[in-house]
């Protein structure tokens, strides 16, 4: 089952086909997936109730043992490529990119002091920088932060 997929219909098909050759109901599907009772039945029914989005997309291919790959169809390419216009602005860099430091651009160990008193100080999770608030605010500020707080607690209740 390696057919191409260029509409939602077409992946429908194919994700109806793979239930048939597994011989498998919609109700076990469902209970795999972690879809609500029902819900696979509503997506792979001949014409479908509910749309196959970015939610149920996961779970329903775990489920059926699929994955999608990404190939770039040639036929297509040649019909738009003339179409195509190339950006203006620079495409964003990768997170990998981003993380890899040029040796020049290397700590300095004032820097690196800083980086590891900012890294204790988040370990410590709220409290340290909670208590340094409450000192640096004024009286009028932490009664109107206190009673605020005590009203939401009291709120949750009703």
């Amino acid at each position: 089952m390696t057919a191409p997929i260029r509409s939602m219909p077409e992946l429908l098909d194919a994700l109806r086909a793979r239930r048939d050759a597994l011989n498998i109901s919609h109700e076990t599907l469902d209970s795999i997936s972690g879809l609500q009772s029902g819900y696979t039945s509503k997506l792979l029914a001949p014409k479908p109730i509910k749309n196959l989005g970015p939610i149920t997309m996961g779970p329903l291919l775990g489920a059926l043992g699929l994955a999608i790959v990404v190939v770039e169809d040639q036929a297509a390419v040649a019909a738009v490529k003339s179409r195509w216009v190339k950006r203006k602005r620079p495409q964003k860099l990768e997170a990998s990119a981003l993380m890899l430091k040029p040796p020049e651009t290397q700590e300095t160990s004032e820097q690196l002091a800083k980086r590891q008193q900012l890294k204790m100080w988040g370990s410590m999770g709220g409290k340290a920088s909670a208590k340094r608030r409450m000192k640096v605010m004024k009286k009028r500020t932490r009664q109107r932060i206190a009673a605020h707080a005590a009203r939401k607690r009291w709120s949750k209740g009703k």
